[in-house]
């Protein structure tokens, strides 16, 4: 990583770390290729403290659509079926934090299903602005603050979301919720803003990526992540990504990836 680069991540504090996995700062010299999100199980709320982004959301069918980021807009990133790409023709200064699957629903107080793939501004979802000057302030800080005040008890069913994503099955969820598979599958939906299935699937990808990212070696994380063999890792990295899991490692920008922690 070059000097002009920064790159810091810090958990979340007790009081958010319900609802967040961490907060971070990232400082990008102009020039430099920027990491790509893919279809994931939670979100990134980002403040663009830098020059203008242009985002392009590419669907799973080929189509596409740009939203430009405006230096002091935060955004709300949740792709489950889209990736997002990323270009800026100066230097980038991001602070954000990273919401735990099932955290936004009830947090944001909108359903997965109406904003997952679209990236949204506090305005889009009709939500308290964060100033540009108390993010350029406060940084990470400032956003914390701003998601503190919407912070309360985390419901059941979100903390049953976090559950399935470390490992728990449905039927587990079921017995403990004291519902069908069916109800359950309805009452999770606006959490997920996918099916149960396809969660499941992307959160193993996801687990498979940061392990590739971490080792380099894809037959190894393609087992640990809890693919049955390196062939169907491969195959959900082509439909996901559009690349090959070597591909993919060697395309992610040294020093900065959404998936290297």
């Amino acid at each position: 990583m070059d000097p002009a680069s920064h790159r810091h991540h810090w958990p979340a504090p007790p009081a958010l770390s319900p609802w967040l996995a961490r907060s971070w700062h990232w400082s990008i010299p102009a020039g430099r290729r920027l990491p790509s999100l893919y279809p994931g199980t939670g979100a990134e709320l980002i403040g663009n403290l830098g020059c203008p982004v242009e985002i392009r959301v590419c669907g799973p069918d080929g189509e596409s659509m740009t939203r430009r980021w405006l230096t002091g807009e935060t955004l709300l990133l949740a792709p489950r079926r889209s990736q997002m790409h990323f270009q800026s023709r100066g230097p980038v200064h991001w602070v954000g934090a990273r919401l735990r699957s099932g955290a936004l629903f009830p947090l944001l107080g909108h359903p997965l299903t109406l904003v997952g793939d679209t990236p949204c501004s506090l305005a889009d979802l009709e939500l308290p602005a964060l100033e540009e000057g108390h993010l350029r302030a406060g940084g990470v800080t400032a956003l914390l603050d701003w998601l503190m005040g919407r912070a309360a008890p985390l419901p059941l069913l979100a903390q049953g979301v976090e559950r399935l994503y470390y490992g728990a099955t449905l039927t587990t969820l079921q017995q403990d919720l004291a519902m069908s598979e069916r109800s359950l599958q309805r009452h999770l939906r606006p959490y997920l803003g996918i099916s149960t299935r396809q969660f499941l699937h992307i959160a193993r990808f996801q687990r498979a990526l940061r392990l590739l990212h971490q080792s380099g070696q894809s037959l190894e994380s393609a087992h640990q992540a809890g693919f049955c063999d390196q062939s169907h890792f491969i195959k959900s990295c082509r439909r996901f990504t559009g690349l090959s899991p070597g591909c993919w490692l060697a395309s992610e920008p040294a020093g900065f990836s959404h998936y290297g922690e």
